[in-house]
């Protein structure tokens, strides 16, 4: 099976996050809830962006900048900040850990 393009238009975020778990972070500082969704494996980019009113060119840059610095993750003890407003924060909360690469 041949490696996926990044930037192929129907390529389903389950396979994204999969193939390029960095991208995962991305998706959480957007506040998307993709991550574990029963339907990431047949929405695309555009579907989620769509979904979430987000601008896509954007986002596709973010998800570039995940995969470019990529190398580093193993190395950093990644954490996405919990906004106070966030629907599903819990009392206290300050981040969340994202696995190690």
């Amino acid at each position: 099976m041949p490696t996926p393009k990044i930037d192929d238009p129907d390529l389903p975020l389950a396979t994204l996050m999969t193939v390029w778990p960095q991208t995962i972070a991305v998706f959480l500082a957007h506040r998307m809830l993709c991550v574990g969704c029963l339907v990431n494996p047949f929405h695309t980019l555009t579907d989620a962006c769509l979904a979430y009113s987000l601008d896509e060119d954007m986002l596709r840059a973010a998800l570039h900048r995940a995969v470019r610095d990529g190398s580093r993750l193993g190395q950093l003890n990644q954490t996405v900040r919990v906004a106070d407003d966030d629907m599903f924060a819990r009392a206290g909360d300050q981040t969340i850990p994202l696995p190690r690469a």
